[in-house]
């Protein structure tokens, strides 16, 4: 019984890693070339793009594939083993036991004056049969379904596929007509490309200006935050188990003292970080302080105004703003310069009389 049921299961799991060891095949013989590089297939088509000049370009995309991507991966596995045996067992016994034996006696004689002849015969058989009849049934139900893209293989190419795009082969400016337009118009053309191409970098350099200046700002109001709740633990301890009804009245209206003139600093620090930067050089040698007030609790639980250096963290996270912010505004300023030159080349030429 043993034998009977360990062989298919251990003959299943063989089959399992071969079944495995195809699919790491395929995919090692499809998806990857003799570098171990992965194997990609190029699409190309054309693209139409409509100028505003009334000119179309015809463009030529090609995109990069790879082709484990478009491709079935054969991954059978052995879901299920099932074996049954059925024995049946059919036994029948007869007993015959077979003894042949034979006897004959014969005489005569003379009995009251008459002659008497006897004559007699004595046979047996007797006989013993055993029979027995088995018979046996054994099925072994192998099912194997593919289970498609392995999970780690299915994240790597969701990875590869997010960085496919189509890129730009080549570009052919042509007329209402189909034909590949010429003269002036070409040179036009090509220079409207050209400046498009600028436009598009400049785009990036001022986004990245911006998302960089956010960051900054942020980290500015961090540190306006952070000196707010330093004071206000500060008033808090002095609030705490005070029991002088006028030190409590003027400790709680330092409080909102203090307090409404951080949470105004908070609420306006990019407002304030536009106007110094709009002041234009020798801007940053200006304090945070000099531009908002900001007030703190005395030791007697009275309000002063609060007072900082060129180098505390407040003031250097103030002028590195203020920096960032002068970077964002060149890129903009850069981006909105290469816009108006676009649209003046794209406005009709203009003579006096038209004029």
């Amino acid at each position: 019984m043993k034998n009977l049921i360990g062989a298919p299961l251990t003959a299943a799991a063989d089959a399992s890693v071969q079944l495995a060891q195809s699919t790491a095949d395929f995919i090692n013989r499809v998806g990857f070339d003799e570098e171990g590089k992965v194997r990609n297939v190029d699409f190309g088509y054309e693209k139409k793009v409509s100028n505003e000049d009334g000119t179309t370009d015809v463009q030529e995309m090609k995109v990069h594939v790879p082709i484990l991507s478009i491709v079935p991966i054969p991954n059978l596995q052995v879901d299920q083993v099932g074996v049954t045996f059925d024995m049946e067992v059919k036994e029948s016994e007869q007993s015959e036991k077979s003894t042949d034996a034979s006897a004959s006696v014969s005489g005569s004689g003379s009995i009251f004056g008459f002659k008497v002849s006897v004559s007699g015969s004595v046979s047996s058989h007797s006989s013993n049969t055993r029979s027995s009849d088995n018979s046996a049934k054994y099925h072994v139900d192998v099912s194997a379904t593919n289970h498609g893209t392995p999970e780690g293989l299915a994240r790597i190419l969701d990875i590869m596929s997010a960085n496919v795009a189509p890129s730009l082969v080549s570009s052919t400016a042509v007329d209402e007509y189909g034909n590949p337009v010429s003269g002036d118009t070409k040179v036009r053309n090509d220079r409207l490309k050209a400046l498009k191409g600028e436009q598009k970098q400049l785009s990036i350099a001022a986004n990245a200006a911006e998302s960089s200046y956010n960051n900054q700002l942020l980290l500015f109001k961090k540190e306006i935050r952070s000196i707010k709740n330093q004071n206000e633990a500060k008033i808090q301890q002095k609030i705490t188990g005070e029991t002088d009804e006028s030190k409590l009245e003027l400790y709680t209206k330092t409080q909102i003292q203090v307090r409404e003139s951080w949470e105004a600093a908070y609420n306006t620090a990019g407002d304030t970080v536009k106007i110094v930067s709009a002041e234009g050089t020798g801007s940053e040698a200006l304090l945070l302080t000099q531009y908002a007030k900001l007030y703190i609790m005395k030791d007697d639980g009275s309000v002063e105004l609060y007072t900082d250096d060129a180098n505390s963290k407040l003031e250097l996270a103030f002028h590195k703003t203020i920096r960032q912010y002068g970077r964002y505004e060149e890129a903009q300023t850069a981006l909105v310069d290469k816009e108006n030159e676009i649209h003046a080349l794209l406005l009709p030429d203009k003579t006096p009389a038209a004029q």
